[in-house]
Order: structure tokens, then C-alpha cells, then sequence
């Protein structure tokens, strides 16, 4: 009975440990990273379908396809240079532009990225990246203090 506990506990701290975010280095950031917005089309679809007003069934499908092929056709890469110089690189529509902007990682291992070439934090920023089975995700600070998964997030380019 102990060594099945001690099994059962050990398979659940290991699961836990492997999914767990974690502290971004900066060793994590080299090279480039695709941006991914991982929006749940069938979830999205479900919600339409339960709207009572059938007019505002077909508003809401014909945004949300268009909503959704816009996203496919974008294309964001993004470089975490030296000095803490981020290149952000966007592929829209087959027109390419690039754009500096700066990063930082605070002391809890949080990846904060600057909207504009002055880095700031402000109490307007509450988004922040973790590390979390290869792939940099996004997370929004909610007033209670807790995390919420934006499902956003960059996955190294191979």
C-alpha cells in the first residue's frame, strides 16, 4: 500500500513539475519565434450556436470566418536581440514590415515586451510570457493578482 501511494505521488508531482510554467532566461530566447494565436474554432462555433436571435447567429459566423482567415494569413516573428532589442518582424497579406521594440525579464522570471522603443511598465501593462514546454506563453495579470492564459503564445522557428 505505501510503495502504491508513493508511486501514485511521485507520478503526480512529475506531471505537475512537467507542466508547470516556468522562469524565462535568457538563454531561452535565442533565436526566432513564431507568434501562434490558439483560438478554439469549434468552441467559438458553439457559443454562436447558442444564441437565441438567428440574425445574430449569421452576423456572428460570418465575422468570426472572416476573424479567422485573417489570423491564418498573418504571419509575426519575433527576435530577441542583444541589449534587450526585440526585432518584430509581420507578414500580412504578402506586405512585410519590421519594427524595434525592447524586452525584459523581471526578477520573478516574467518576460514583459514594450509596446514602443522606451521600455516602461505602467499600470495599463498587465501581459507577461512564461516559459512553458518549449513555447513562450502569454498571460494576462488579473487585480486579484492570479494569471490568466491568453492563448497567445511563440514557438521557437526551426
Amino acid at each position: 500500500m505505501k510503495r502504491t501511494l508513493l508511486l501514485i505521488g511521485l507520478f503526480a508531482f512529475t506531471y505537475v513539475a512537467a507542466h508547470a510554467q516556468r522562469r524565462v532566461n535568457e538563454r531561452d530566447l535565442k533565436g526566432v519565434w513564431k507568434l501562434v494565436i490558439d483560438v478554439d474554432k469549434d468552441e467559438v462555433r458553439e457559443e454562436i450556436e447558442d444564441e437565441d436571435n438567428i440574425v445574430a447567429q449569421i452576423f456572428a459566423e460570418t465575422v468570426t470566418d472572416f476573424a479567422f482567415n485573417i489570423i491564418e494569413k498573418i504571419d509575426i516573428r519575433f527576435e530577441f536581440l542583444p541589449d534587450n532589442r526585440l526585432r518584430v518582424e509581420a507578414n500580412v497579406f504578402g506586405e512585410s514590415e519590421v519594427e524595434y521594440s525592447e524586452w525584459r525579464i523581471n526578477k520573478d522570471g516574467e518576460l514583459w515586451i514594450s509596446d514602443s522603443d522606451h521600455f516602461k511598465v505602467d499600470d495599463d501593462d498587465d501581459d507577461f510570457w512564461l516559459m512553458e514546454n518549449g513555447k513562450l506563453v502569454s498571460f494576462e495579470k488579473q487585480r486579484d493578482g492570479s494569471k490568466r492564459n491568453k492563448s497567445v503564445y511563440l514557438e521557437p522557428v526551426k
